[in-house]
């Protein structure tokens, strides 16, 4: 089982990118990471979270956070997909 905990953080330009921080339910001492972001347009609530949650499970802690512009995350330029 894991944890989904609401998390932001603040990032240049004094924005603040909105995530979900997964944790193992029962951690122990450090543990490896991963930080996941869904590709151009997609956002968190695009249905990978079976795969943070695979990652917890399997002893990661994993950070999903939806890019800057999308989602909940902030951004002046809204959905602006800039590759």
């Amino acid at each position: 089982m894991t944890t989904r905990l609401d998390v932001e953080f603040e990032v240049e330009g004094n924005e603040r990118l909105r995530a979900w921080l997964y944790v193992p339910d029962t951690p122990t001492g450090s543990l490896p990471a991963v930080s996941m972001a869904h590709g151009y347009a997609g956002t968190r609530e695009h249905g990978l979270d079976r795969l943070a949650r695979a990652f917890a499970e399997a002893g990661f802690v994993a950070l999903w956070h939806d890019r800057r512009n999308f989602g909940a995350s902030d951004g002046a330029v809204r959905l602006d997909v800039d590759p």
